[in-house]
């Protein structure tokens, strides 16, 4: 009877720390899931970004870092935006002195028919400024696509290195933190 009340204290001690062990998970989990809720939300918003959705705002009501790397990226995203609608304004006022230029030129060329040495120089001069527009067009698209890959290269690896250390359960508390 001694060890019958022996073995009853032990399975209660068991179930006990059986039950402890779960309640400790589940707060792991759920802490767990608020600190990568808003990476997650950042993530989802960079890449919403790097699709070209530059009117996101990360919406992360935090007074931390995760805060302040979502208003950094909405403020980026506003930049870009203002890069993008100025490169339009650009290219808009470009395409418009092109019109110009070469309703210009067709008037030179229908009063110049008559001189056939003349009609070759303004040709050549007409497909230089072409291979100049396309020059330039093809700068632009290479200057976008490096930008892109720039911006999304560094954001990724940021985002995937915070990934994998959040993962890390060896980490002590302060390291937690500062990963937090």
């Amino acid at each position: 009877t001694a060890l019958a009340v022996l073995h009853q204290e032990v399975a209660l001690t068991a179930i006990a720390l059986l039950i402890s062990l779960l309640a400790i998970i589940l707060i792991i989990g759920i802490v767990a899931r608020q600190i990568t809720r808003p990476l997650q939300a950042l993530d989802g918003y960079v890449q919403r970004i790097s699709r070209g959705e530059f009117t996101v705002s990360p919406e992360i009501d935090a007074d931390d870092e995760l805060g302040r790397l979502g208003t950094a990226i909405g403020d980026m995203a506003e930049q870009i935006a203002d890069r993008e609608q100025q490169l339009r304004a650009a290219q808009q006022t470009l395409e418009q002195r092109v019109i110009e230029r070469t309703a210009a030129l067709e008037q030179s060329n229908t009063q110049l028919q008559r001189q056939i040495e003349e009609t070759r120089t303004i040709q050549e001069a007409l497909e230089k400024a072409k291979e100049q527009a396309q020059q330039a067009n093809r700068a632009k698209s290479e200057f976008l696509s490096n930008m892109s890959h720039e911006l999304r290269t560094p954001l990724n690896g940021v985002n995937g290195y915070t990934h994998i250390m959040g993962r890390d359960r060896e980490l002590s508390a302060g390291q937690r933190e500062n990963l937090e």
